[in-house]
């Protein structure tokens, strides 16, 4: 963005000032949880020849989809250059969670030399829908709709776990194995996603360039229905979600995605250069699909000849990506207005399905929880020695610590009935009660 000037008279000084604001021409929900910025830089210039004590620079939005952000700077001298932190100016989540078509707007910054208003610039920008992604202007941002936690993504991953165990192999656990085994996992799936039977949709216009809307996992499979690009996201969020890394590979003849068959990244979230992407597809250490495939047909796998990436433009390393680009928040429902949900899930030692997945309910199953069950029912026997522990932890402790403990027997004609009569088992207070009730009675030999 060229930078703008004005010279404004204050008393018998004259304060120039030259601000300089590279504005991105686009915002979208998708930036919530990326390192992309709206404004990328903002620096102002001391032109005159007195210094500014106070140099406050305002930067705001219409609609407000940013925070409004001031900075302000003291004693700034003739030719000095300062630097705003970029990094202060913060997206509106909320507002841009409630987009449903394209808005044109702007980002004002305002120049002010000890109190006088001295500049403004007002920079064009085109507010997205919040299931917009922008196309290739921002790279990586592909990531950002990538969800390894969808409910739909966990069924899918559910059912290829399902059709390993029914090939007698073992069900999908998160991450690598060897390569061999990743193979299959990546086939069941393949196979997996083929089996709901989506049909292809196909984009309107230039939407390499230009974006397109985003359909969710769950909304595709609730119409059966997904372009290439949403085709790519849901494969790549299942793979994700298997602990695999997927790479979104975008070309002029189409949409691919390549998945790695060793645990390797490549050095960078977004690969430019054709031959980097193209060595780990040449040694085996990747597969590659043409995305068409999961409509119906068998996958191409593994070799540059079977799935030819004609005009490569770039690719996206998902899991080298999550660094700098989370999987953007679902939207909660919230009186009347959509809002963004802050809560993130990135634990270092992930499971399958943060959610409750089939194969966690498979699981959940397996556990006896009936009362033949001693670790949750227990019955008193002769073998099972009952004890009431006010202090759970420490009393605990000296036992696994092998520490001294001296148990005496029940006072003779002493039940407890009297406490539970003044105080039932459900109370809170009935352990600290009946602890009393103990320690009188001992006393009492």
């Amino acid at each position: 963005m060229e930078p703008g000037s004005r010279k404004v008279r204050r008393g018998g000084s004259i304060s120039a000032i030259e601000v300089s604001a590279d504005v991105n021409g686009q915002v979208g929900y998708a930036m919530c949880r990326s390192t992309a910025r709206v404004v990328n830089s903002i620096s102002a210039r001391n032109l005159g020849s007195s210094v500014i004590g106070d140099l406050r620079i305002k930067v705001s939005s219409e609609p407000p989809f940013l925070e409004g952000t001031e900075y302000i700077f003291n004693n700034v001298k003739p030719g000095e250059v300062i630097d705003a932190d970029n990094d202060s100016v913060l997206i509106n989540r909320n507002l841009l969670a409630n987009i449903s078509e394209d808005l044109e707007g702007y980002v004002r910054v305002e120049a002010y030399a000890d109190g006088i208003k001295v500049l403004t610039q007002d920079h064009p920008v085109t507010v997205l829908p919040h299931n917009m992604w922008p196309g290739y202007g921002i790279g990586g941002l592909i990531s950002a709709f990538v969800d390894p936690d969808s409910h739909t993504v966990c069924e899918i991953l559910s059912d290829a776990s399902g059709k390993l165990r029914e090939a007698g192999e073992k069900g999908i656990s998160y991450g690598y194995g060897d390569e061999g085994r990743n193979r299959k996992v990546v086939s069941a799936i393949c196979s997996a996603i083929r089996d709901r039977k989506i049909r292809i949709s196909e984009s309107e216009g230039d939407w390499q360039n230009e974006g397109q809307a985003m359909r969710t996992a769950t909304e595709i499979d609730v119409v059966r229905e997904a372009t290439t690009a949403e085709m790519a996201v849901l494969f790549a969020s299942v793979l994700e979600s298997a602990g695999l890394g997927p790479v979104i590979v975008f070309a002029d003849g189409g949409i691919h995605v390549g998945v790695w068959t060793v645990d390797e990244r490549f050095p960078d979230a977004v690969v430019y250069d054709e031959q980097m992407f193209r060595a780990p597809v040449e040694r085996g250490e990747m597969m590659l699909f043409d995305i068409r495939s999961l409509y119906g047909s068998e996958p191409s796998t593994g070799s540059e000849a079977d799935v030819p990436v004609s005009a490569f433009h770039h690719a996206v390393d998902v899991l080298r990506s999550r660094g700098t680009i989370d999987p953007m928040p679902p939207r909660a429902f919230v009186d009347g207005m959509w809002e963004a949900d802050d809560y993130v899930s990135r634990p270092s030692e992930q499971a399958i399905c943060r959610a409750y997945s089939k194969r966690d309910q498979w699981e959940r199953k397996l556990l006896d929880i009936s009362v033949k069950n001693n670790l949750i029912s227990l019955r008193k026997t002769q073998r099972v020695l009952p004890l009431m522990l006010g202090e759970t932890t420490g009393s605990l402790g000296k036992i696994l610590g092998n520490g001294e403990m001296t148990f005496r027997g029940k006072p003779d004609g002493w039940s407890g009935e009297d406490v539970y009569e003044r105080m039932p088992f459900e109370s809170s207070r009935y352990i600290e009660n009946a602890a009393v009730a103990v320690k009188e009675s001992l006393g009492k030999g």
